[in-house]
């Protein structure tokens, strides 16, 4: 049998029976409301939540301030020593950012120093700096005043240069770039490290693996400041613009007797990254506990994402209940349509039997028709669903200042599974349906009805 002519008679028996279809209209359409809007929420939810948590777990840290000793090595208190081997803190960041102005005397004539005051000398060539107040060091992607990047220089202490927690928000914010785009980052005796947006700042621009194991050499107005240092390693620009990193220096060399009494240090800073938020009241708590001093912005700071965390919680076990009653209502939604469909079906398929109409042609009508009523109210079910969802969007930015982050395009995908899914569930009904009239239905018993379909256009 042709499929136009299985449209046909799919369209006039909906059309033609418009109580009973307008009836499992709306219960498709409550159906696919209801999965959509629990879907997406979920889906929602969740993605602003990690982009809340994950976009920001950089800034998940507490700093002690420590003194350097003769050698140029920081000093830890047994505290502290203690306070790094806790499971809930990574491994600690030690380092110091100098200030430069005081370091060259200049600290009636400049703020800080600016790039167009710097000149890089690779292996003997030299590179003046490009005026920094262009501000052109943006946030990607993020609603934030852009942020200007003086020259300085970060002397690093401890084995590593940024936390792991820093590499987590960097991996979640550009899952496909590395935070080091060539060389090492593991700092010698007479290394330097820096970014390529840095490199960019002096003219270098290019594929950046071209300058490593140059020398550099940097002055400052005339004035040495680093002599032959190698480039070691060129770090990706987009590390910076993680939330704890934006203030950061884009410049490493190795702390060390050296630099100490070079750059006219006496402290430096260790920055205790807290692996979780779920511990970071804990571990401040305990911190205090030690005898460690925690300011107040910390404790201000801590407490807001751990109420944003715990808020995330309870919001997650309640749509995990709704989740739980959307399906039992699903069930027992599908249960009625069952009932009504197999006593409505078996009809409709009594008499299109009788007028000598094949099982496939049957199954394709029943088909037709199924398809056609879930397409209008999975259609209707987004714009229905889209309206919620900016009625409970507003409601969470209200409650925990956090909108519910998801492209269309991901609400379009949930919008097609949850079609799909509905789909292959009434297909499996409808055969269930039309094996239990074949197996159990005798077709005489139903030959009565064949002038009503003769009458109604269905040959």
């Amino acid at each position: 049998m042709r499929i136009t002519h299985c449209a046909r008679i799919a369209a006039y028996t909906m059309l033609g029976k418009k109580r009973h279809t307008l009836r499992v209209f709306i219960n498709m359409l409550l159906i696919s409301c209801a999965l959509v809007v629990w879907l997406v929420l979920t889906t929602a939810l969740r993605s602003a939540h990690d982009a809340y948590i994950y976009g920001t777990l950089s800034s998940n840290y507490e700093t002690v301030m420590l003194s350097l000793d003769a050698s140029g090595q920081p000093i830890e208190s047994r505290a502290l020593q203690q306070a790094v081997q806790w499971d809930e803190i990574a491994q600690p960041v030690v380092a110091a950012q100098p200030d430069l102005v005081q370091v060259l005397g200049r600290q009636e004539e400049w703020i800080f120093v600016n790039n167009r005051l710097v000149t890089l000398m690779l292996d003997g060539t030299a590179h003046p700096g490009i005026n920094d107040y262009s501000y052109d060091f943006f946030e990607a992607g993020r609603e934030a005043e852009p942020t200007t990047v003086p020259f300085r220089i970060w002397a690093v202490y401890s084995e590593q240069i940024v936390s792991q927690n820093d590499l987590t928000e960097f991996a979640y914010r550009y899952p496909d770039a590395q935070w080091l785009l060539c060389g090492t980052a593991q700092l010698g005796q007479g290394d330097l490290l820096i970014s390529d947006y840095m490199l960019e700042k002096f003219g270098l621009t290019g594929d950046p693996a071209q300058y490593l194991g140059a020398k550099l050499s940097i002055l400052v107005d005339g004035e040495p400041l680093l002599e032959s240092y190698r480039l070691t390693g060129v770090i990706n620009r987009d590390l910076f613009r993680c939330t704890g990193l934006a203030e950061m220096p884009q410049i490493f060399v190795q702390g060390n007797e050296h630099t100490t009494r070079l750059f006219q240090l006496d402290s430096a800073v260790v920055k205790l990254p807290i692996k979780s938020y779920d511990h970071i009241t804990d571990v401040l708590s305990r911190l205090e506990d030690q005898g460690i001093f925690i300011n107040h912005f910390s404790w201000l700071r801590a407490k807001y994402y751990y109420n944003i965390n715990a808020i995330h919680l309870i919001i997650e076990r309640l749509l995990s209940v709704f989740g739980c009653l959307v399906l039992l209502a699903i069930l027992l939604n599908l249960y009625r349509i069952l009932a009504e469909e197999a006593n409505h079906k078996c009809r409709q398929y009594g008499m299109l039997r009788a007028v000598g109409m094949p099982i496939p042609g049957l199954l394709l009508v029943s088909y037709l028709e199924l398809l056609f009523g879930l397409l209008i109210s999975t259609v209707l079910s987004l714009f229905v669903s889209f309206g919620a969802l900016a009625v409970i969007d507003r409601i969470t930015y209200a409650l925990i200042h956090m909108h519910l982050a998801l492209p269309l395009r991901g609400y379009l995908q949930i919008g097609g599974w949850t079609l799909g899914a509905l789909l292959l569930v009434f297909l499996a009904m409808d055969t269930v349906i039309l094996w239990h009239y074949v197996r159990c239905r005798p077709i005489a018993l139903l030959r009565g009805r064949t002038n009503d379909a003769m009458r109604g256009g269905l040959l």
